[in-house]
């Protein structure tokens, strides 16, 4: 039984474009390169974790976030009004008619 499954794994392999033309022969060159592929992830490795060390922590969740603003019974502030600071801001400039100016042309 065993014999049909792996002739039929080994027929299989042959249809499929897995023949014995493709495998290569390992040689020092090949193992040089993949000493010095290995050798370049390393290195790239202890640098992407050196930055995640520097600056990855603080957006990956290790730290709390900063606690609200809290007022003097210690509740949370509310945020602030986004349509309060509109009123501080100056009227734009006019012309002699009273209609506002266009922006300058920055050409």
């Amino acid at each position: 039984m065993t014999k049909k499954i792996l002739s039929g794994l080994l027929v299989g392999a042959f249809v499929f474009g897995l023949g014995a033309a493709n495998v290569q022969i390992a040689s020092a060159d090949s193992l040089d390169k993949v000493k010095e592929a290995k050798q370049k992830y390393d290195k790239a490795k202890d640098t992407f974790d050196k930055a995640q060390d520097a600056f990855g922590k603080n957006k990956s969740g290790d730290k709390n976030p900063p606690e609200p603003p809290k007022d003097s019974n210690g509740n949370p502030l509310p945020p602030p009004d986004r349509n309060s600071d509109d009123s501080n801001r100056p009227e734009p400039p006019k012309d002699s008619d009273g209609k506002p100016l266009p922006p300058p042309d920055r050409n």
